[in-house]
């Protein structure tokens, strides 16, 4: 596991050298190397409550009152509101590590008397992590799980698979389930459920206007 905190959204892309593309993505300052890319960030929000959830109710934010101490009253104001106060928030999907970007640290071969560095001729330097990477949004996952070559990727081993199981019947027909961790039994999802889970956990959420 690795923490940190969103550094900037994702009105800004970041370029992609290697694809000659700018990517769409989240700036996240976090204690992570190169290599950990494709990974999976997380995101969990404890004060969701003042301000997403009230949102998601219709209503605007409510600002306490600062001449005073705040009490959570100042913001909690029915029921409604108290279930969204002690539900969890997360974890939530913001997307995918994809980039560790880095900073240049040049030699220093001297110093001088007034204390500033004397960097080496040839102006040298070396590559540091600059302890932010870019996460891909999850949206974007969507986007490539529904790109055509995939879903034909896809149709195609489905054929494959409907051939191979020609003449083979169950002997029952229940519902294959899986276990979690907890001991749980719960249903395999097929394909069109995973993509249906994942539409509704990447959804962008468009704020009201004014």
């Amino acid at each position: 596991m690795r923490y940190g905190n969103i550094a900037m959204m994702n009105k800004e892309t970041i370029w992609n050298k290697y694809l000659q593309v700018e990517q769409e993505s989240f700036l996240v300052e976090t204690r992570s190397l190169p290599g950990y890319s494709g990974s999976a960030v997380l995101l969990w929000s404890p004060c969701a409550m003042f301000d997403m959830s009230q949102r998601r109710f219709g209503r605007d934010r409510q600002l306490a009152d600062l001449s005073k101490p705040v009490q959570l009253s100042d913001f909690i104001t029915d029921k409604q509101d108290m279930l969204a106060h002690i539900a969890a928030k997360g974890p939530y999907l913001l997307g995918i590590d994809w980039c560790h970007l880095q900073s240049k640290a040049y030699v220093v071969v001297d110093r001088r008397s007034d204390g500033s560095d004397v960097l080496h001729p040839n102006r040298w330097f070396v590559r540091q992590n600059a302890g932010m990477a870019g996460v891909i949004p999850a949206w974007k996952i969507l986007d490539v799980l529904k790109c055509e070559e995939l879903m034909e990727q896809r149709r195609k081993e489905t054929e494959r698979m409907n051939r191979d199981a020609d003449g083979v019947s169950l002997d029952v027909a229940e519902e294959p389930l899986q276990t979690t961790k907890q001991g749980f039994d719960i249903p395999v999802p097929t394909e069109t459920q995973f993509i249906g889970d994942m539409e509704k956990a990447s959804r962008k959420i468009t704020p009201k206007s004014e």
